[in-house]
């Protein structure tokens, strides 16, 4: 997850990947949503959408999405686009 008006909260994606990448290993499909945290402050933007999915792609991450806690916006759909991908992953590993 990262800050829409922080640009640099971008900073250590890569860092987690790796970290996440290594303790699960190559051979272990974990799925991963890149989260885009206050959406409602769209005045404050420093990252654009397209930027967030176009990070996302180019690191091969699951999902893209914003959301705000304050409002609420996407929240829901975000536990449900990761609940999805968890249970797609479990059906893959049969």
């Amino acid at each position: 997850m990262y800050d829409i008006t922080n640009y640099f909260s971008l900073a250590h994606i890569d860092d987690w990947l790796s970290i996440i990448r290594k303790e699960k290993g190559a051979h272990h499909s974990f799925p991963i949503i890149l989260v885009g945290g206050k959406a409602d402050l769209v005045d404050e933007r420093e990252v654009s959408a397209q930027e967030g999915k176009s990070i996302a792609k180019s690191r091969n991450i699951d999902g893209f999405i914003e959301c705000s806690s304050k409002t609420g916006e996407n929240v829901e759909k975000t536990f449900k686009a990761l609940t999805w991908l968890m249970m797609l992953v479990k059906d893959l590993k049969i």
